[in-house]
């Protein structure tokens, strides 16, 4: 297996303006850092790359960060290895999920399944049966425009984006051509979704309507929302539309990117009858991951008023095109193309549509292609990381420290609940001779043939004789020496061991040491969040060499 560190999460407010806070980076680490998860390309669950990891919380001046690895099979027996794991992983997950609904969605249903059903998750238990939507609910979808297949949505009562509740606790779902891939197993363009919900509160919009989903039906109640990371944010654009120069633009792949599902995005504007208008469609690599027949294209159109620069209408749809007619549409441009493809119509509305929510719309129903971005003149916002060590090595003048779990592994209990631990290339051996004498050794010797020193305490009285020997030998040092140490606890009737590793000058690690709260509280969520918040502004502090001891509650594991 190829090993990439990397970057995940940072607490605080994201890109999303959603708050993450560190428990939340915590719980996330502790879920995903013994067995993993699948590693997908672009959250679509039907392309897999590898494995993931969540392995390490770093706290520090800025506060906290997830970090994890990737693991990229390089061989045949690796791949299939990946894939088995990936289907294990996701049946558990499906009935960890689903097993306390699926007794309430059936009853729920009734006797209106025919045929081959499907249990599924999407932020609730799912049911997928064809044409189970429309039996359940054909009042909802007897609304339907004729030709469209659209639904008003303010005929319909949103519980989430894209998410509509109906009589009898069932909830109906936005159409699977708003997901990615058009799969179900993928989630819904929640964005674009909660933009159009939102628009529908406003008076200078009509006709605002979406498509549903007619085999898809859910148990109302509290359904998660699931969330995807986006790096593009904006857009910026030329606010005079009326000014854009006639024709075609065409934006292709970003450069050396290898499979990207897009060969070319194309921006059309034309004037005909006193009216603007806009196209854009973009032209995929391959077909859907759902089927090998399938060619998904996403298309958006508006019309604007040429005298007044009002834009009065705007809609999105896909283009499901077969092998030939895919082969013909890569060969020509957009104003030439037919009406070979079937075509679904997703969304629509109508009025007075405001630039910012017109340019929103339109670049959200593009989810994932960087084209709209680069058109719109966005720049990414995607943070670029180095490696974990090389981030904690580039920051030689802060104290920080970092969190972890790993399977414990059976030792003797040592020196009264205590042992020596040497991490070499994955392998643990237990060591005789004291810890002071194996950690004087370390911090003078370090001896590189002996891998990093792990001190594990089996109780809390271990954890108090770790600290007060690590300060001890510490305060031994030259105050400014950087130093790193590891203290691990399990106790006897634990699995897992809890990692607490402190990286920074000899002073102020010891001086973290002699707080009663030094080591993380993990059992206790409560007092885990004040002991975060006392490490970040202990790191914080050490950038000006202020940390100031002042234990606020004694150590209880």
């Amino acid at each position: 297996m190829q090993i990439v560190q990397r970057f995940i999460e940072r607490e605080g407010v994201d890109v999303e303006r959603m708050l993450v806070p560190v428990r939340v980076l915590w719980a996330s680490l502790t879920q995903h850092d013994l067995h993993g998860l699948p590693l997908v390309d672009e959250h679509d669950n039907h392309t897999l790359l590898g494995w993931a990891y969540f392995r390490a919380l770093v706290i520090g001046p800025s506060g906290a960060e997830l970090w994890g690895e990737s693991h990229f099979p390089e061989t045949e027996d690796e791949t299939h290895d990946v894939v088995v794991r990936a289907r294990e992983f996701r049946r558990r997950t499906l009935v960890d999920r689903t097993s306390e609904g699926q007794p309430r969605l059936h009853k729920a249903v009734g006797n209106r399944i025919q045929g081959r059903a499907e249990w599924m998750w999407d932020g609730t238990t799912c049911l997928v049966n064809a044409g189970l939507a429309t039996r359940v609910a054909p009042m909802v979808f007897e609304k339907a425009d004729s030709k469209s297949g659209l639904v008003p949505l303010r005929a319909l009562k949103p519980v989430g984006p894209g998410v509509f509740e109906v009589a009898g606790g069932i909830v109906l779902f936005a159409h699977r051509l708003f997901r990615r891939e058009g799969s179900r197993h993928n989630t819904l363009n929640v964005e674009l979704l909660d933009s159009l919900q939102q628009l529908a509160r406003s008076d200078k919009i009509h006709n605002l309507a979406v498509r549903l989903d007619p085999d898809m039906v859910g148990l109302a109640g509290d359904i998660a929302r699931s969330v995807e990371r986006v790096y593009w944010r904006g857009p910026r654009f030329n606010n005079d539309l009326t000014s854009i120069p006639l024709g075609v633009t065409v934006h292709g792949p970003p450069p050396d990117e290898d499979g990207y599902l897009v060969s070319k995005t194309e921006f059309w504007w034309q004037s005909r009858d006193g009216q603007r208008i806009f196209e854009c469609e973009e032209v995929r690599d391959r077909p859907a991951s759902w089927s090998d027949e399938r060619w998904p294209c996403r298309y958006a159109h508006s019309i604007l008023d040429e005298s007044s620069g009002v834009i009065e209408h705007l809609d999105g749809a896909v283009r499901l095109w077969d092998d030939e007619g895919m082969v013909t549409r890569c060969d020509i441009s957009l104003p030439k193309v037919g009406r070979d493809s079937d075509y679904y119509k997703l969304w629509r509305l109508d009025g007075e549509i405001n630039l910012g929510a017109w340019k929103e719309l339109i670049y959200l129903h593009f989810r994932g292609n960087p084209a709209l971005g680069e058109y719109f003149g966005v720049q990414s916002v995607r943070p670029l990381r180095p490696a974990l060590e090389e981030a904690i090595a580039a920051r030689d003048e802060h104290f920080l420290m970092l969190l972890a779990r790993h399977p414990g592994v059976e030792q003797d209990s040592g020196c009264g609940g205590v042992y020596v631990r040497w991490d070499k290339h994955g392998t643990a051996s237990s060591l005789s001779r004291s810890v002071a004498a194996r950690l004087a050794e370390a911090a003078e010797s370090r001896n590189a043939a002996l891998g990093i020193p792990i001190f594990v305490a089996q109780d809390t009285e271990g954890l108090v004789r770790i600290g007060s020997m690590a300060v001890h030998i510490l305060r031994g040092l030259d105050p400014v020496n950087r130093e790193a140490i590891t203290i691990g606890y399990r106790p006897l009737d634990s699995d897992i061991e809890i990692r607490f590793g402190l990286v920074g000058d000899a002073e102020v690690i010891a001086r973290w040491l002699t707080r009663k709260d030094w080591f993380p509280p993990v059992a206790d969520a409560g007092r885990l969040d004040l002991w975060f918040d006392a490490a970040r502004a202990a790191c914080w502090q050490s950038a000006t060499r202020e940390i100031a001891v002042t234990p606020s509650w004694t150590l209880k594991t």
